[in-house]
């Protein structure tokens, strides 16, 4: 059945579809040997079972988010409003009345013949709204609405790894992986700058809305949510499909991959860099700054840079560098040429004693903190002494303290 597969056709290579499609023809035929289906039969409920970590998957479960999954010619089309081909579209029907014998089968047949009086192949504690539009568009039996209905899940949600994740990572192998237990904060839970939290979503609705938008650097002090602004800029524009690919320095030659891996993809992506610094003996600034502006490879228009520092200009300066009159103005162009790159640029400043204490008093207000004024701000001030700062991160470390009772 699934050697039929022009498209879809990795999924012959699945093990797990590969044990479902045999157990499905040889019920099919009637011609099997009952031990060897009984073994199949379980080995493929426990592969079910190891497929994931967060919930239990029945078969059809697995093979609609194989179909997701999957970057084909058909689910990248769709993607960029690319108007199917009559060639194309034959051979899309093609493998969708494959996988649709698949999704449909009576799974309790299966069950039946391998003595399985749970169905265990069709338990599912899946609650996901894309697989539930799969599973809805399979159910019908008019090819043209599952066709139609295929096409809109890939183009509200994407395929491949990006449809089911709004954060990722660059792994070891540069590869983009998605970060399952990605938790950002919202805007409303940060308390401070709030100048610069205007600027930054300004700049990302421009961005989601395909308007002019310029890359971001964020500067300041440790502490001062900086990181914390990208992050929540994800689910406020959850809606705009706003992912975020987070960048390690060592992975800023992976850079030119990932522009491939999401150029033309459904959805916006801010590729970002935290507590960016170079040192004066490193070079790969100058690769950063050439990607962002210079290079002869433009920036995909779905890709925005978000870049944290701890530095102004993010290239660290030596004294000798400094002395050196005679090229000081060309040290000074040289370590600006980075930052001068982003177009908006955003200094998150260490508060002063009565923004920190503004701070430490939204977050006592959200936490039901019942101290008096005074007491809060004088315990406040020692823990920032103790700690050597005053910042956002301060505060909410020290709201922390006395919720857990240890100040």
């Amino acid at each position: 059945m699934i050697q039929n597969l022009v498209l879809y056709r990795q999924l012959m290579e699945d093990p797990v579809i590969h044990e479902y499609n045999q157990l499905v023809q040889w019920a099919e035929s009637n011609q099997y040997n009952r031990i060897t289906f009984k073994s199949i039969y379980y080995s493929l409920c426990s592969r079910l079972l190891d497929s994931s970590k967060t919930a239990l998957l029945s078969i059809t479960d697995y093979i609609a988010i194989e179909i997701i999954k999957s970057d084909n010619r058909f689910s990248l089309s769709v993607q960029i409003k690319e108007p199917l081909s009559d060639s194309l579209s034959k051979i899309v029907m093609n493998d969708l009345k494959v996988l649709r014998k698949l999704m449909s089968f009576d799974l309790n047949r299966l069950s039946e013949l391998a003595e399985d009086p749970n169905c265990i192949i069709s338990c599912s504690e899946l609650e996901n709204p894309i697989i539930d539009s799969v599973h809805s568009a399979f159910i019908s039996e008019n090819p043209s609405f599952l066709l139609d209905e295929l096409c809109l899940i890939y183009a509200n949600y994407g395929s491949g790894i990006f449809a089911f994740n709004n954060a990722f990572r660059v792994d070891s192998n540069g590869d983009v992986e998605g970060i399952n237990r990605f938790d950002p904060q919202t805007f409303d839970t940060l308390s401070g700058y709030e100048d610069e939290h205007k600027r930054l979503i300004n700049n990302a609705q421009a961005f989601v809305d395909d308007l002019p938008y310029h890359h971001a650097l964020l500067v300041g002090s440790s502490g001062t949510g900086k990181s914390t602004s990208i992050r929540a800029l994800i689910p406020m524009f959850e809606k705009y499909h706003l992912k975020l690919i987070e960048i390690k320095k060592h992975h800023i030659k992976s850079i030119p991959v990932l522009f491939e891996k999401v150029y033309n993809r459904r959805g916006k992506f801010i590729f970002f860099l935290d507590d960016l610094t170079f040192e004066e003996e490193e070079s790969d600034y100058k690769l950063l700054k050439s990607i962002i502006e210079g290079s002869a490879e433009s920036i995909p228009p779905n890709v925005c840079f978000c870049v944290t520092s701890n530095r102004r200009h993010v290239i660290k300066e030596s004294m000798h560098e400094r002395e050196d009159q005679i090229h000081l103005s060309d040290v000074i162009n040289e370590n600006t040429s980075l930052s001068d790159r982003f177009g908006l640029y955003l200094h998150y400043y260490e508060p002063k004693q009565k923004e920190y204490l503004e701070i430490v008093q939204n977050y006592a207000k959200r936490n039901s903190i019942d101290i008096s004024e005074e007491e809060l701000y004088a315990n406040a001030l020692q823990f920032s002494r103790n700690s050597g700062d005053r910042s956002g991160r301060t505060a909410k470390q020290f709201i922390t303290n006395l919720l857990a009772g240890l100040f």
